[in-house]
C-alpha cells in the first residue's frame, strides 16, 4: 500500500505515520504538540505493558512464597532498562516490597517499626508489625432437620400429644463470626488485637501452632484458649512474622559482627550470650589496638533477645551511626565506630 501524500509504502493505512505527525500546512507548534501527545501515549502504552509483565513476574516467582534475589535482579533488569520510575511502578511496588519483606523475615532478619506503634512497648520490647486486622471466633450453632411437627393434641393441663410429626434432630454446626475490627500487633513479646469492642493481648510463649489461610491466620494458643482469626491483607507476612517471632522468643538468636580494621583486615565476630568487650587490652573479646582506643573501651551486651551497645566512659567516645552516644540499642546494618576501627551489626 502506498501512502496517498508521499507516496511511501505503508502498512494498513492510506497514510503513512510519518504524514500524520506531520500534516502539510500546519503550524510546526502543533505539530511539535502533536509529536508531544503521541510520544506520551507510547509511553504509557508500553509502561502499562511492562507493568503488567512485571506483576505477572511477581506472582511467578512468589508462586512458592519466596522471591530470591535472583528472580528480583531479572525485575531489576526491567526497571533499569526502561528506566521506570516510581511512580509508574506504583501498581506494583506494594506487592514487591511485601514480597522483599517477607524474604527477610524468612531469612531471619526481622522488621523494627518505631513510629505510630499504639502500645506502650515494656523494656526490651521491639515492635514488629502493625496492620489493620478483623477479629473472627469461631461460633457454634446447631442446625435441625426434618419437617413439620405434625397435629398437636392437648390432653389436659401441661400434656400434650402430638400425631403425624416426623422425627427432628440437630447438628452442631462451627462458623466464624466477626467480632471486631482494629489493629493488629506483633512484638518480640506478644501478639495484641485493638479494636472497638474487643482488646486481645497474648504472650508469644502461649501460641502453639500457627494456621495460614488465603486471607487470614489462626493462632491456636495453650490451655485450650479460643483460637482467634485475623483477617488481613497481607496474611503471608503476619503468619511468617509471627512464627518468626515464636522462634527468636523460644531460643537466643545468634548475632553477628563484622569488625573493619585499619588497613583494610576485617574479623567476622560472633556476639556470645554474655555479651563482649572492647578495647585496647588484650582480655578484651575484640582487641583494637590503636591509640585513641581506651583500654576498656565498650561493651556490646545481649538484652531481651537484642544487642544493646555501652560505652565505657572512654576518653574518645564511641560513634553509633555517626552520632556519638554512651548506649544504644544496635539493629542489622547499624555502624559502630571506635577509633579507625569500622564495626557493622550484621
Amino acid at each position: 500500500m502506498v501512502c496517498k501524500w508521499c507516496g511511501m509504502e505503508t502498512t494498513n493505512s492510506q497514510v503513512c505515520d510519518w504524514c500524520k505527525r506531520h500534516p502539510l500546512g500546519e503550524d510546526p507548534s502543533l505539530t511539535l504538540k502533536r509529536e508531544a501527545e503521541l510520544a506520551r501515549s507510547e509511553r504509557e502504552s508500553l509502561v502499562k505493558s511492562l507493568v503488567a509483565r512485571i506483576n505477572q513476574l511477581l506472582d511467578e516467582y512468589a508462586s512458592d512464597g519466596f522471591l530470591s534475589h535472583e528472580e528480583e535482579a531479572r525485575i531489576w533488569a526491567i526497571v533499569q532498562q526502561y528506566n521506570l520510575t516510581p511512580q509508574e511502578l506504583s501498581p506494583v511496588l506494594p506487592k514487591w516490597n511485601k514480597l522483599r519483606v517477607l524474604r527477610s523475615v524468612l531469612l531471619g532478619d526481622m522488621p523494627q517499626q518505631t513510629e505510630n506503634i499504639p502500645i506502650f512497648l515494656k523494656p526490651g520490647e521491639v515492635c514488629h508489625w502493625t496492620t489493620a486486622a478483623k477479629l473472627y471466633e469461631e461460633r457454634t450453632r446447631r442446625v435441625s432437620y426434618g419437617t413439620g411437627p405434625g397435629v398437636s393434641i392437648r390432653m389436659g393441663k401441661g400434656m400434650r400429644l402430638y400425631l403425624g410429626g416426623i422425627y427432628r434432630t440437630s447438628i452442631p454446626v462451627h462458623e466464624l463470626a466477626e467480632i471486631d475490627s482494629g489493629t493488629l500487633v506483633i512484638t518480640s513479646k506478644r501478639i495484641a488485637f485493638f479494636g472497638s469492642r474487643r482488646t486481645l493481648e497474648k504472650p508469644l510463649k502461649s501460641i502453639v501452632s500457627i494456621q495460614p489461610y488465603s486471607e487470614g491466620v489462626q493462632v491456636h494458643f495453650s490451655n485450650r484458649q479460643k483460637s482467634p482469626t485475623f483477617i488481613t491483607s497481607d496474611s503471608d507476612l503476619v503468619a511468617a512474622i509471627i512464627y518468626q517471632a515464636c522462634q527468636f522468643a523460644e531460643m537466643p538468636r545468634l548475632f553477628k559482627l563484622v569488625a573493619l580494621f585499619a588497613g583494610g583486615v576485617s574479623q567476622e565476630v560472633i556476639v556470645p550470650s554474655q555479651g563482649l568487650t572492647i578495647g585496647r587490652s588484650r582480655d578484651n573479646d575484640l582487641v583494637i589496638d590503636e591509640p585513641p582506643v581506651s583500654h576498656h573501651h565498650a561493651r556490646i551486651a545481649v538484652e531481651n533477645n537484642q544487642l544493646v551497645f555501652y560505652d565505657l566512659g572512654s576518653t574518645n567516645g564511641s560513634f553509633v551511626n555517626n552520632t556519638r552516644c554512651s548506649q544504644a540499642v544496635l539493629k542489622s546494618g547499624d555502624i559502630v565506630q571506635i577509633g579507625s576501627t569500622i564495626i557493622k551489626v550484621k
